[in-house]
């Protein structure tokens, strides 16, 4: 079904998953009929009690599976057009001030730091690390590849990891960086290592990025793997320290058009200094 309904989705940007993951907790382990007479196991509750009632008027013949598609896509189609409507009119707002609204470092990490705590955004940091690129990646001559679905297993895909990093004038993968929303061990790098020794031609850096707090023996024994690797170093460090680092280079970039002064810096104003 996946080689249907994903290039459905994306294709028209409908609002719902773009794989089949979304069937598992209903259908994935069934060996009967589904009906109102099989209590749902997905969430919300409601929603596959409501689909199971659709199912059985379908089976019945009360109600045709074409037409039961027809405004299933309907209404994915009024959801995404009400969606592209409200965010074209905050798009308008913000266009039409006299000057953008910059957020300082402090105030964007604060930002991060309350989203990376709330339920479900285990998908966050690959999309802070992604976007960090996207914004600065031609200045470090860098470019990230395309991300894979969240759901998708690197034995599947055969990536090395969450993110990967080439130059602008190459395509050979450089960097790549793994994401983990627990503590690092000294068996996650042992994995790395694993998926090191498959890359085909070598890479330069592997990087672990962890919401949690690194233990200074887990620091030590990937500092210790660079001679091991044949001088591929892996470091492993925390989501938000390494957001920090990152929005250095968003201070410079932003800063080279002030919206305060309404002058551009000079050549070489700011140099390293201009940190966060």
């Amino acid at each position: 079904m996946s080689d249907i309904i994903t290039p459905l989705i994306l294709k028209h940007r409908l609002p719902c998953n773009p794989t089949t993951a979304f069937l598992t907790p209903g259908f994935g382990n069934f060996n009967r009929p589904l009906g109102t007479d099989v209590e749902p196991v997905g969430r919300p509750q409601e929603l596959y009690t409501a689909l199971y009632a659709l199912l059985e008027e379908v089976a019945a013949r009360n109600e045709s599976a074409v037409a039961l598609l027809t405004d299933a896509i309907r209404i994915l189609l009024e959801v995404r057009n009400e969606r592209s409507r409200a965010l074209q009119t905050l798009l308008a707002q913000t266009q039409g001030r006299k000057r953008p609204v910059l957020l300082s470092s402090k105030a964007i990490v604060d930002l991060i730091e309350q989203h990376l705590a709330c339920r479900h955004s285990a998908r966050l940091p690959v999309l802070l690390l992604a976007s960090a690129y996207d914004a600065v990646g031609a200045q470090l001559g860098e470019l990230r590849r395309p991300l894979w679905a969240h759901t998708a297993a690197d034995k599947q895909t055969g990536s090395l990891g969450d993110l990967a990093v080439r130059l602008v004038n190459e395509e050979n993968v450089r960097t790549v960086y793994e994401m983990k929303s627990k503590p690092v061990t000294q068996e996650d790098i042992d994995r790395a290592i694993q998926k090191i020794a498959r890359a085909t031609p070598p890479i330069d850096n592997y990087l672990l990025v962890t919401t949690n707090p690194v233990l200074p023996t887990v620091h030590q024994y990937a500092k210790n793997q660079y001679l091991a690797t044949g001088g591929i170093e892996i470091a492993v460090v925390d989501c938000v320290g390494f957001l920090r680092h990152f929005l250095h280079f968003f201070h410079r970039i932003s800063s080279q058009a002030n919206p305060i002064s309404g002058r551009l810096p000079k050549a070489g104003a700011g140099g390293t200094r201009d940190c966060c």
